[in-house]
């Protein structure tokens, strides 16, 4: 018996699990061979079941359709009288499987009882909307049990296609495979035909950005705080393969608004497994927020665990800034001056950070990903090594313009919902970069508004 994450590809033989270590625990997916008994004669032909998020399917080879597909929760089932036998009751029919081993036996009689598991309003009280978007609301709840806060992602599955389904089921893989004092807590998750409910640590103190602009100063000290501790998080997702590919302020999360801050990053759900520091795929897709992309996202070119400390670079130029480094009339014109890479450090704002700061920034904002700093490099920069050597003084730099109220929202580009959208506005911008020899120059700061 093998165990490999939920995003491994399909061995050839035995069976394998992935679950994650929620409160409550979540369905398990489970596949493998099991042997189905023949209605008349008692034969025993092997078939390929899989179960997963609730739906139990029957396949006659690893990678051939579903000759059958049912929800759990509507099929009672039971364990049979005889040796590692379970049985299934279809709509239709009832049908008997047999496991090789108990061990298999067991594995599936586990898997098909959580995936019978109560609701998620058997175990949590649901309060008021913090959040919504097309196709999900993020609701305050409460556990009935503890009593503790948390906060309830709630995804209408009807506005998604099976492609788009992908990056729910990926979202849920990394959200279960993850635990570090940086990165949002999942605390458990729970799956039904129509929705999915990932139930989240409350944060609290809101956004960063709308704690340092409504503290009226910020000193570079506490930017070193909080860079550190996200590029923390970041590093704990390199090491164990996964690409966030949607850093920015929305997605920079605090436990409360109280100094030092604790800050957390949140929102998988562009995330994706990477092999060597490079997404999996052949092509990978033109994904992520516009402003905060790396160029060879732009540029349509191969990437990895490299947009991620761009994204960081971006962040922390804001934060000492009050500025975008990157910005236009437009997406197509944001797109068109992240694609070459070029920005300024304006005296204005810039003259009164440290030296040092202005290196790491520059390190971060590396057009070149080989030369761009890795998570390990930057945590060993001499500006974030000790941020308690650093000036606590205010920058004095305007950080009104980056609170959310003020904040011009860019949303996250999903790529198999828009990526027609997405790759014009690149192909846009990789020919117009070429034509302009004016970009990032010649502007006024107003238009690098947050």
């Amino acid at each position: 018996m093998q165990r490999e994450p939920a995003s491994s590809p399909a061995s050839s033989g035995g069976t394998r699990t992935s679950s994650g270590s929620l409160r409550r625990g979540t369905p398990q997916n489970i596949q493998g061979w099991l042997y189905k008994e023949g209605k008349r004669f008692r034969s025993r032909y092997r078939r390929y079941l899989i179960l997963r998020a609730g739906m139990l399917s029957s396949h006659r080879t690893e990678n051939s359709p579903p000759t059958w597909q049912v929800r759990v929760a509507d099929c009672p089932f039971m364990p049979g009288h005889r040796a590692n036998e379970l049985v299934i009751e279809l709509p239709q029919r009832r049908i008997s499987f047999f496991a090789s081993n108990t061990n298999d036996f067991q594995l599936w009689l586990t898997a098909l009882k959580s995936s019978r598991a109560s609701g998620v309003d058997d175990f949590y009280r649901f309060g008021q909307l913090l959040g919504e978007g097309a196709f999900a609301q993020v609701k305050l709840a409460v556990d009935k049990e503890k009593g503790d806060k948390c906060a309830i992602k709630i995804i209408k599955k009807h506005g998604y296609d099976p492609s788009e389904m992908e990056y729910l089921v990926r979202e849920m893989d990394i959200m279960k495979s993850v635990s570090h004092p940086h990165i949002v807590n999942t605390i458990d998750i729970f799956d039904s035909p129509s929705h999915l409910h990932i139930v989240l640590e409350y944060m609290q103190g809101g956004e960063l950005f709308d704690i340092i602009a409504d503290a009226g100063s910020f000193s570079e000290q506490q930017a070193a705080q909080v860079t550190r501790d996200v590029i923390k998080g970041i590093q704990y997702l390199h090491m164990h393969d996964i690409v966030h590919r949607d850093i920015k302020p929305e997605n920079v999360l605090c436990v409360s608004k109280s100094w030092p801050l604790l800050v957390k990053l949140a929102d998988f759900g562009l995330a994706d497994f990477s092999k060597d520091g490079e997404i999996k795929s052949e092509q990978p897709s033109m994904i992520g927020t516009p402003g905060y992309v790396a160029p060879e996202v732009v540029n349509k070119e191969k990437y990895g665990t490299p947009v991620d400390m761009w994204a960081v670079g971006v962040l922390l130029y804001i934060m000492l800034s009050g500025k975008m480094p990157f910005y236009g009339r437009d997406d197509n014109a944001c797109l068109r001056m992240i694609s070459t890479g070029k920005y300024t450090m304006p005296p204005q704002e810039w003259s009164k950070i440290s030296t040092d700061g202005k290196s790491l920034v520059r390190g971060l904002l590396q057009a070149d990903p080989n030369k761009r700093l890795t998570a390990n490099a930057a945590l060993q920069h001499k500006w974030l090594e000790d941020p308690t050597a650093l000036s606590s003084s205010p920058i004095n730099n305007d950080l009104s313009g980056i609170h959310s109220s003020r904040r011009k929202f860019r949303k996250a580009v999903m790529a198999t919902m828009t990526v027609g959208r997405i790759n014009n506005l690149a192909n846009l911008a990789n020919a117009t970069a070429t034509s302009s020899s004016t970009v990032g120059t010649g502007s006024t700061n107003s238009q690098q508004n947050v």
